[in-house]
Order: structure tokens, then sequence, then C-alpha cells
């Protein structure tokens, strides 16, 4: 799968018009790959957070303990995008995007590998990035 508009789907996410039926596990995915591109590791990490939050409250979808915004997959997600950036020679973010998207290292079940459901799908990991239990990341 590619996303064709990156620059397009980004613009629109920062100005929160992106239709919620749009923000998809790859939109996730090309919006990883666009800001640890643009921004630095902690500053892509914020402004990630900061827009997935406004996006959810956007299209009604609450950031709750149960659901919407949930800190430790983004946050292992920013982390892949990263290495899978640093660790590759892309020419431009559209490949990288590409690449990354059709990469084992993205697809949806990743965190599973490392995190327990118990645990990925707690309300400390939702709130708060928490290490994984199943394995190790280093530098995560």
């Amino acid at each position: 799968m590619t996303i064709p508009y990156l620059e397009d789907l980004m613009r629109r996410f920062e100005l929160q018009r992106v239709e919620k039926s749009e923000w998809t596990h790859e939109a996730h995915l090309a919006a990883a790959i666009w800001y640890n591109w643009h921004l630095s590791k902690d500053a892509a990490l914020s402004k990630i957070r900061d827009l997935i939050l406004a996006h959810n409250v956007a299209v009604g979808t609450p950031n709750s303990d149960t659901g919407g915004y949930h800190e430790s997959i983004t946050s292992f997600y920013m982390f892949v995008a990263q290495k899978f950036i640093s660790q590759n020679k892309f020419h431009t973010v559209d490949e990288a995007c590409n690449a990354f998207i059709s990469s084992d290292v993205a697809g949806r079940d990743a965190p599973l590998a490392l995190w327990s459901k118990e645990l990925l799908f707690s309300t400390e990991a939702r709130r708060n990035k928490v290490n994984p239990d199943r394995g190790f990341l280093e530098g995560f």
C-alpha cells in the first residue's frame, strides 16, 4: 500500500481536515515517517502526539482510558520509523514512507511481538510510554 498524496495528507492532518475514515493505520505510519523525516526525534513525537489528540477531538473520537490516543503504540511506531529512516537510504520522504508502510516492522500487530496484550492495552500503556514486557527495544 502506498500513500499517493503524502504532502497533502500531512497538510490536511495539521489543519484537522482528515476524515476519520481516512485516518488509517497506513496514514498513521505515513505521519510517523513524515515527522521523523522533518523533525528531531523528540520534536516529532511531541508534534504527532499533539496532532493525533487534536484529530481525535475533531472527528469525535474520545481520548480516554479505553480509546483514542495511545502513547505506547505511538511511541513504538515513531521509534521504529526513526530507526527505519536512519538504517536505510532514501532520496525522498515519499520513498521512505512507502517503503516503511510495506515493511514487516510497521505491521498493525508489530507491537504485540514485544508487549503482551494485557500490558499494551492497559490504561497505563495508553496514557504513558511503557517498556515492552516480551522483548527489548534498544534505545526505546
